[in-house]
């Protein structure tokens, strides 16, 4: 991710704070993120620590799903989510919290 968002700012130059970054996250709202882990692994023929260690997937309560968004968007820069997933109508509260509305 990393890597894409050096290629973007390069390309861009000097207009590179103009531009929102975004990216879909998909959401597993659970409260028991180990569990859900191994299932999602289990699912897609992978490494538990593959699925543990996806930007682009959160897993857990409202408030861990919350905590990522917040390590992802400071670390990476993202700057605008789009969540999906079974639970996206409960995750109302996060979208509230992250942007006052």
């Amino acid at each position: 991710m990393r890597e894409q968002i050096g290629t973007v700012r390069e390309a861009a130059g000097a207009r590179f704070g103009e531009i929102e970054l975004s990216m879909f996250l998909d959401c597993t709202l659970t409260d028991d993120r180990e569990k859900a882990t191994l299932e999602l692994a289990e699912k897609g023929k992978v490494e538990p620590d593959t699925v543990r260690n996806n930007a682009y997937r959160g897993i857990g309560t409202l408030q861990e799903i919350q905590d990522h968004i917040v390590r992802v968007r400071d670390a990476i820069g993202i700057t605008y989510f789009c969540l999906r997933g079974p639970d996206v109508e409960k995750l109302g509260p996060i979208c509230k919290e992250l942007t006052g509305k």
